[in-house]
This record gives structure tokens, sequence and C-alpha cells, in this order.
């Protein structure tokens, strides 16, 4: 809009209002206000919370799941690896062999990493919302 015209706007506005009397506020509207905007506050808050919640529950199980189908998977490509040159990754290769023939200690160690990473994940995760909050200015009501 032009901004002449919005003066226009202003000073029609102005004269209209001069000529009405002033009414006093009852004595609620301030609490009326302040209710809902805390009420306004408070779901934002809510709703940020739980964004903030699935987004950290999508890390935990994708972390889960890579943990999972990493250390196999890599387990595999190492014994594959050391299958077609032998004796080419020295001890590395012996540690996988002996992963892969004890299941006990294959389970150990994806345990571990899965944990490990969760672990890791959700140390990052509270830190990242610690950061945020303050960054944001956000304070519970």
């Amino acid at each position: 809009m032009n901004p002449t015209r919005m003066r226009d706007l202003d000073e029609v506005i102005e004269d209209a209002l001069k000529s009405e009397p002033l009414r006093t506020v009852p004595a609620e509207f301030h609490l009326r206000v302040l209710e809902r905007v805390q009420g306004t506050a408070m779901e934002d808050a809510e709703q940020r919370g739980r964004q903030f919640r699935f987004a950290a529950s999508v890390l935990v199980f994708m972390a889960l799941g890579a943990s999972l189908f990493a250390v196999p998977f890599f387990s595999f490509f190492v014994a594959w690896l050391g299958g077609i040159l032998p004796g080419g990754m020295g001890y590395f290769t012996q540690i996988i062999m002996v992963l892969m023939k004890s299941h006990a200690l294959l389970l150990t160690t994806i345990v571990a990493c899965s944990t490990l990473a969760v672990v890791s994940l959700a140390l990052a995760v509270g830190l990242y919302a610690v950061r945020y909050r303050r960054s944001h200015g956000y304070r519970a009501i």
C-alpha cells in the first residue's frame, strides 16, 4: 500500500475515534489476556517438545538400525576381503574371524556398539536441546 495513503487512513481513523468517549477496561481483562498468552505459550512449548521428542526417537532408531546392520555387514566384508587376500589384513582379519566364529562374542560386540551409539546419540541430542533452548530464549512458564 502507498505510504501516503496509509497516513491518510491513519488520519481518518484518528478523526473517527476523537468523537468516541473513552471507556474503562473491565477488571478481569488483563487476567484474560495473560491467560490466553500463557496458554498459547504453553501450546507452543508442547509442540516444540513433541517435535524434539519425535526427532530424537527417529535418530535413536536410525542409530540402532545402522549399528545392527553395519557390524555384521563390515564383518562379512572384511572376512570376504580376507578370503581374497589371505594375510592381507593381518591381525584385523584374525580378530574378525574370531568374532565371526564366536556368536556370543559377536553378539556382545553388536550390543556394545549399539549401546555406545545410542548413548552418544542421546548425549548429542541432549546437548543440542540445551543449546537450542538457550539460543531461542526458551523459558518454562
